[in-house]
């Protein structure tokens, strides 16, 4: 059984090498091992 996750981060401008690195880079290993949701908190 997959475990699920959610996750999500709060925009604090344009889109930049952090979030990319930070963020959905794992948000793309996370997907492929688990249910997961993710979402734009604004």
């Amino acid at each position: 059984m997959k475990k699920r996750i959610l996750s999500g981060m709060q925009p604090s401008g344009r889109m930049h090498l952090g979030n990319l690195i930070g963020a959905l880079q794992n948000w793309i290993k996370l997907q492929e091992e688990n249910e997961s949701f993710f979402f734009v908190a604004d």
